[in-house]
């Protein structure tokens, strides 16, 4: 999709003074398409292995200001939903940098042995024409993963919202803790 600045500004959605995203981006839900779902794990043992893996992943981007976001990702890469806080930062150039930290609460394995996960990227368009391409790489010296997907809206007029690609019998409904409040001071 190709978007044109003088769409963008008259939308009204988009800042043309300082460049940054607008705040359609509050309360927001975004999904993997089928398509993207593909990403490698390496396991780095006594015989290294690169296996394909259907990582699916939706955030909930909760806050936006100033150029900063934050909200909750849930992730299944076949092994079951784990869930992050997000925090990061949209350039006025749309460049896209988020973090990803485990939570404490929601996740069987124990979060303080779990790496944070560091994604890339860029954001395209705006409110409902929006998409996100983005990169990410994490993990630990014996086991990684890697995966770059675009990553579209998903509201509940979309099949996504209550049938996850790669995970069918999941919807957005399901994954509870992306309900988590978020406290901002």
């Amino acid at each position: 999709m190709i978007y044109s600045w003088a769409k963008i500004c008259l939308e009204g959605t988009h800042d043309s003074v300082t460049g940054l995203v607008g705040p359609w981006l509050i309360d927001t839900y975004w999904y993997v398409p089928a398509l993207y779902l593909p990403a490698l794990l390496a396991i780095n043992d006594r015989t290294p292995r690169i296996v394909t893996v259907q990582d699916q992943t939706v955030w909930h981007i909760t806050d936006y200001s100033n150029g900063y976001v934050s909200g909750i990702s849930a992730s299944n890469i076949g092994s079951g939903w784990s869930y992050m806080l997000i925090v990061g930062s949209i350039s006025p150039n749309r460049a896209v940098k988020l973090s990803f930290s485990p939570r404490t609460d929601c996740n069987s394995a124990d979060p303080q042995t779990q790496s944070i996960t560091i994604d890339d990227g860029t954001v395209l368009g705006e409110g409902k024409y929006a998409e996100f391409l983005m990169q990410m790489t994490s993990g630990t010296p014996a086991t990684s993963l890697t995966h770059w997907a675009r990553m579209l809206p998903v509201t509940p007029a979309d099949s996504e919202w209550s049938s996850l690609p790669g995970y069918p019998t999941t919807g957005v409904p399901d994954l509870t803790a992306l309900q988590t409040p978020i406290l901002h001071k």
